[in-house]
């Protein structure tokens, strides 16, 4: 008697639950992908392609998506992207990372807005999932401000070709070529002489002569008081102001003063100096002097004597005065108010007659035109410019 067949015993199959990671690599052309994707329960199985392998398409929708990006790429780059879902799926929280690099120049230009995410890889199908990517751009805002500054100082001078007189508290406006005269204000506030230009602020500068001040002279004749001098500077009747700034004054040509007049100096308006003057005969005098451009450090003056006029020259390093020229008699001999040219001549007024000369440093005198007669009288100009109106 056979002893009965002995049956197999089945045991059911358990599979172990640990946690399972796919890994799918392709390679495609110049390009490599890898993607990963972990879970932290669920059943699957892996593949692995060679580059001949069949890519399948898979589609991830997405309920608000928003990607927008533009790259453009010369050199080989590496992008990585991270989309991570929190929603229901079949393995409970999970996250997709893949790290992509493109080893050839490429322009990729997407845009997706509330759509269908596609990719095209071997790997795994993922459940719809609600993935929202946020990219945030930092704005740099600039902000310039200008800062704009406004003055009320009076309108200056603009180195017009015509030339300024002042006769007594009178001020008027020359055109030197033709004698014609402007009165600009019939008076300026006080008597005033020993005027000049000063070029570093277009203003004309000019000496009190019944109260020792230095006063500034708007275009329109406004007055400005700057300062006044010592009891000792008086009776100055000849002025002129240098490149420098420096306000010349002269009592008939025997003394000498230098004011400050360069702006924003500290000592604006101030006496600098003075003394007296040597080389000009007894009997001579020089009731105006001019600064000339390009003369050295020297002012001029067609000065007068026992009936000649003469034309000389002061150093202002040595203070003496140098006769250049005997024009004889001219006029009236009474030159008050001289007006500088940049091309080494000077232009005076006869107080008496009102004729008006030019006086080349090298010529004979030249008669221009006639102008206003008076008992006193100075001028001024601005020296660089060289047409003569």
């Amino acid at each position: 008697m056979l002893p009965p067949p002995l049956r197999r015993r089945r045991l059911p199959l358990v599979q172990p639950q640990v946690p399972y990671s796919t890994t799918s690599t392709s390679t495609i052309g110049p390009t490599s992908s890898t993607s990963t994707v972990s879970t932290a329960s669920a059943t699957s199985s892996s593949s692995t392609s060679p580059a001949s392998s069949t890519t399948s398409t898979s589609t991830i929708s997405t309920a608000s998506t928003t990607i927008s990006s533009s790259t453009s790429a010369v050199n080989p780059t590496t992008t990585t992207s991270t989309i991570s879902s929190a929603g229901p799926t079949s393995s409970s929280a999970s996250s997709l990372s893949s790290t992509t690099t493109t080893t050839s120049s490429a322009i990729l230009t997407s845009t997706t807005t509330s759509s269908t995410l596609r990719t095209t890889s071997t790997t795994t199908s993922i459940p719809p999932t609600t993935t929202t990517t946020t990219t945030t751009t930092p704005i740099l805002a600039t902000t310039t401000t200008v800062r704009t500054t406004s003055t009320s100082a009076a309108p200056t001078f603009n180195c017009d070709p015509n030339g300024y007189l002042i006769q007594n508290a009178a001020f008027y406006r020359v055109n030197i070529a033709t004698g014609a005269s402007t009165l600009v204000k019939s008076s300026v506030g006080k008597n005033m002489n020993a005027i000049g230009y000063n070029t570093l602020d277009n203003f004309i500068y000019g000496f009190g002569v019944n109260d020792r001040t230095i006063n500034r002279l708007a275009p329109d004749g406004t007055l400005t008081v700057i300062s006044t001098l010592p009891a000792a500077q008086t009776g100055f009747n000849a002025g002129d102001i240098d490149t420098n700034g420096i306000l010349w004054l002269s009592a008939s040509g025997s003394t000498w003063a230098q004011v400050n007049m360069v702006p924003g100096s500290a000592t604006f308006g101030q006496l600098i100096s003075s003394g007296t003057t040597t080389g000009l005969p007894s009997g001579t005098t020089a009731i105006d002097w001019v600064f000339l451009p390009g003369q050295g450090q020297n002012l001029f003056a067609i000065a007068a004597g026992g009936g000649i006029s003469y034309l000389y020259m002061f150093s202002m390093v040595s203070k003496a005065w140098t006769q250049l020229r005997n024009y004889g008699s001219i006029a009236g001999n009474t030159w008050g108010a001289g007006y500088a040219a940049p091309d080494g001549s000077l232009f005076a007024a006869d107080n008496t007659s009102g004729s008006i000369y030019k006086f080349p440093l090298n010529g004979p005198a030249v008669f221009v035109a006639t102008g206003p007669a008076t008992s006193s009288n100075d001028g001024a100009r601005c020296p660089f410019n060289a047409q003569i109106t």
